[in-house]
């Protein structure tokens, strides 16, 4: 049976049997791929404190009949998120949720690796949580390709972010029309031309923030077909802890 080892990050677990669990892995080699983590329910699973989510690891797996099987695992580096703040932690899992969604089956990204990577050291070392979660989601966009083109008229008092179509306009064109406040499309603006030290120098408020991160959900679930599960969380926590009604 041949062995391979891959690196990355578990997106997704599902149970399987009493003691069997199904794994979802964003490896850096082959992309999003699911494994099956044969015991990992037992107490004394050696391999269950190597298979935490957020946490880089190496993985080695052996090709089965259906799926291929992990049989060894080691984490890359320590948890980030063990002793950090309920909205860092939202943040991260959000974040988590996103990309295994916007990933297919099977289909390296390097830029979307590294992009999901950089983004939890982010959101779990510096202060500005908020801003560094809207910047790393609107990278994890712009890798994935699903990013709107963030274009507008100066001078404009009130633009539309047109779902469909991923575009900026004046008016509302169609259902799928939304609108966009001028500081939000500003700030994605920056996030997509700029790098992160340019990002970290901006003042924007936290209303701001909350607006961008809102219509950021919305353009997602539209995007992928489907709700996020994260998103509703993701999203009260912040208007509330930003005193958004």
């Amino acid at each position: 049976m041949k062995q391979v080892e891959l690196t990355g990050f578990i997106v997704g677990r599902k149970n399987l049997k009493d003691t069997d669990k199904i794994i979802t892995v964003f490896t850096k080699e082959q992309g999003k791929s699911s494994f099956i983590a044969k015991g990992i329910k037992k107490p004394t699973a050696k391999l269950q404190s190597h298979m935490e989510p957020l946490v880089e690891c190496k993985f080695r797996v052996l090709d089965g009949p259906k799926l291929p099987i992990v049989v060894g695992a080691s984490s890359i580096g320590q948890n980030l998120f063990s002793a950090k703040s309920l909205e860092i932690n939202i943040g991260a899992l959000f974040l988590t949720e996103v990309v295994a969604l916007v990933t297919p089956e099977q289909m390296p990204n390097l830029k979307l690796y590294q992009s999901y990577r950089e983004s939890l050291i982010d959101i779990a070392t510096h202060n500005k949580t908020s801003l560094l979660l809207n910047y790393g989601l609107i990278g994890i966009m712009q890798a994935s390709g699903i990013a709107p083109d963030i274009q507008w008229q100066e001078g404009a008092s009130r633009c539309y972010l047109n779902f469909s179509e991923g575009s900026l306009s004046n008016s509302k064109v169609g259902a799928t029309s939304s609108v966009i406040d001028i500081d939000v499309a500003k700030l994605w603006k920056v996030c997509m031309a700029h790098p992160k030290t340019t990002v970290l120098r901006l003042r924007v408020s936290d209303l701001v923030l909350s607006k961008s991160l809102n219509l950021i959900i919305d353009y997602l679930q539209y995007n992928l077909e489907r709700k996020i599960k994260s998103a509703k969380v993701m999203s009260e926590s912040t208007n509330l802890l930003h005193g958004i009604a």
